[in-house]
């Protein structure tokens, strides 16, 4: 074996086993041995940041998600169809590997607030009436008053809103989940919004992700709360590393479902 492959082995099996370490509750990475730190500096192309691929950003801070996440209910009654757009507005609204138009619409039925109001940053008194109407009750309600929204010019337009091409959720419990954005859909700072650079295959970044390597690196960068909750900071999720093991050749659909079937 050579001895770049026998690193990168050694690398890859002292990752798996810091795996099994953290099942165990060891989750402060200065707990660790100073050995570990060495892993994290790996001189191998199998090995790329999220930032070497995308852009990463915070997911949409509205400044009152209360306010601005509206059912459908509450798009109907005040005639808001015409400025919102399919939001995931919490981490158990991603049901799988893809956000689809199908998965947008079971949440809509269900009543939850899976739509952004996302108001034109301009005078109010222009605004269609229901419109009007409802930031009027948002007003008097006391929803218009908040730390974020003073320092807007229009307290109810929403700066730094576009569809990601993926998201990857910031508060999660089973496994870290990072999702396709098959629907131009937008997301609340619950999640991170990643954009992939020209070139990127998107699902080979999928199926690239999710591996035991990947988990590993992932609960390290993380912070738990207890209880089997996992975050990942922004800043964090940018230094998370994940095993290139497939050609360049693109992804078909169905291969990433096997993978999430698997899991």
């Amino acid at each position: 074996m050579k001895t770049g492959e026998s690193t990168s082995l050694h690398a890859v099996c002292s990752l798996v086993t810091l795996f099994f370490m953290m099942r165990k509750k060891i989750w402060n990475r200065n707990l660790l041995i100073s050995r570990v730190d060495n892993i994290f500096i790996i001189n191998d192309k199998k090995f790329v940041k999220f930032s070497d691929i995308s852009k990463v950003d915070t997911g949409i801070t509205t400044g009152n998600n209360k306010f601005f996440s509206v059912t459908n209910e509450t798009v109907e009654r005040y005639d808001l169809s015409q400025i919102t757009l399919p939001l995931i507005g919490r981490s158990a609204h991603a049901h799988g590997i893809f956000f689809t138009e199908e998965d947008w619409s079971v949440n809509v039925n269900k009543g939850l607030p899976a739509q952004l109001a996302y108001f034109p940053n301009a005078p109010l008194e222009g605004f269609p009436e229901g419109h009007q109407d409802y930031n009027e009750q948002g007003v008097e309600s006391g929803q218009s008053e908040g730390y974020k929204l003073g320092l807007r010019k229009n307290w109810y337009h929403i700066p730094s809103v576009y569809p990601p091409d993926a998201f990857f959720l910031r508060i999660n419990d089973t496994f870290p989940k990072f999702v396709l954005n098959d629907l131009e859909a937008v997301s609340t700072d619950t999640m991170h919004r990643i954009r992939f650079f020209e070139g990127i295959d998107r699902r080979k970044a999928l199926l690239s992700y999710y591996n035991s390597i990947t988990f590993a690196f992932t609960e390290m960068e993380g912070r738990s709360y207890g209880g089997g909750v996992l975050e990942v900071y922004q800043v964090k999720q940018k230094k998370l590393f994940y095993l290139i093991s497939m050609t360049l050749m693109k992804v078909p659909r169905t291969v990433c479902c096997i993978v999430l079937m698997i899991l």
